[in-house]
């Protein structure tokens, strides 16, 4: 069995760190040998150890220049037969790479999740390590596009594997969906829109806000759910903003602000409940992404950027009609408005006009979901995902 060191020196839970964290639990799963490598005392760190996964943690990085991080990474992989090298973000290539100087049978793969924005080094270390990298990992189309034009590496190089996910864990009973809505005090009669990322201003979370402010005019059945946690004092700062605004408009039995464990692992099985606090949320909440997911009606992934939304597979998966972006990859995973529909970016009111038309047509709303479940179990089943890995590890 191969042995892996799955490293991202990422501070905080951002795009890479969530992507490092999925792919470490799904690969231990899978039965690999697997060591996060991760800077000491980062939001990452603790987010591994609360998944149980081995890790050995590098110093802290305060330049790209800063040497004793790469040393630890090196003496670590010269110890240590390691097979596979998978690295998350391109600016820890270079830590990574003197660790890799004439280890002939190490491989080294790049996981990105991110759209890039800017172009790769053109330097002779940056060539070097081009040429080190046995094969680079997106999870959407559109993002080997991106990456292709942004760093001028070929396309043959670049492989589309989107995260996988098990079906079985989001076909939860009746039972389930009544216990959630009955711990978030939703009834029967409300149509729940529900959102669930990390509270971010690029996330969109405001917009959607907004858009059911104005949904909730004409139709007072709605009720909002936006579950996530600030990955940044930006964040922190958004989330106090939408709290005020809730207030501002009157919404506090309208809508719910909720906190929601940062799990990224591949979900197995639905989970119990967990005591947790959020703005106009008390009690015994939902743990699970699957649980929670069980007591919405519509989802909606309102984000600016996004390169490939995990909560939206998620939500496909349980058979929600969904409503997503212009950005990104989303209208890639929503099958270009096939399996849900799409807004324009940033749009509040394109948002609002895309709830409306589910409001007034359950029918539809029945129609996309089916769409959206059948589209996810053929094209994000783990067993999918985990072949084409395995077949670039041994490619």
């Amino acid at each position: 069995m191969l042995s892996i060191a799955n490293i991202c020196l990422s501070l905080l839970r951002d795009e890479a760190g969530d992507s490092a964290l999925w792919w470490a639990s799904a690969l231990e799963a899978r039965g690999y040998e697997v060591v996060s490598l991760v800077t000491e005392g980062s939001r990452l760190s603790q987010a591994v150890r609360d998944h149980g996964l081995r890790q050995v943690t590098v110093p802290r990085r305060t330049d790209l220049l800063g040497f004793r991080a790469p040393i630890k990474i090196r003496s670590f992989l010269r110890r240590h037969p390691i097979d596979i090298v998978q690295v998350h973000r391109s600016e820890d290539l270079r830590a990574v790479y003197p660790g890799l100087v004439g280890a002939s049978d190490t491989r080294l793969f790049l996981f990105l999740s991110d759209l890039p924005t800017t172009p790769a080094g053109r330097g002779a270390l940056d060539r070097l390590i081009n040429r080190k990298i046995s094969g680079i990992v997106v999870p959407t189309r559109i993002g080997k596009s991106v990456f292709s034009t942004v760093t001028g590496l070929p396309d043959e190089r670049i492989a589309v594997i989107p995260p996988g996910f098990y079906p079985a864990a989001y076909e939860v009973g009746p039972e389930v969906r009544a216990k959630a809505r009955a711990a978030l005090e939703l009834g029967n009669e409300h149509v729940v829109v529900g959102a669930i990322g990390r509270i971010d201003r690029e996330k969109g979370q405001y917009e959607l806000l907004e858009a059911a402010r104005t949904v909730f005019r004409s139709h007072s059945s709605l009720r909002l759910v936006v579950a996530g946690n600030p990955g940044s004092a930006e964040g922190e700062n958004l989330l106090e903003f939408m709290r005020a605004r809730v207030r501002e408009y009157h919404l506090e039995d309208i809508v719910k602000l909720m906190p929601f464990p940062e799990s990224v692992s591949p979900e197995t099985s639905p989970a119990g409940g967990a005591a947790a606090e959020g703005a106009g949320c008390e009690g015994v909440l939902p743990r699970s992404r699957a649980e929670l997911l069980s007591a919405f009606d519509i989802f909606v992934m309102p984000s600016r950027e996004e390169s490939f939304s995990r909560p939206l597979a998620e939500a496909m998966l349980s058979g929600l009609a969904c409503v997503g972006t212009e950005a990104g990859g989303t209208p890639e995973v929503l099958e270009d408005g096939k399996a849900g529909l799409l807004a324009p970016s940033g749009s509040a009111d394109g948002i609002s006009r895309a709830l409306t038309t589910l409001f007034e047509n359950p029918d539809l709303r029945g129609i996309l979901g089916a769409r959206a479940r059948k589209s996810a179990r053929e094209r994000f089943d783990m067993e999918r995902t985990m072949k084409q890995v395995e077949d670039l590890y041994s490619g």
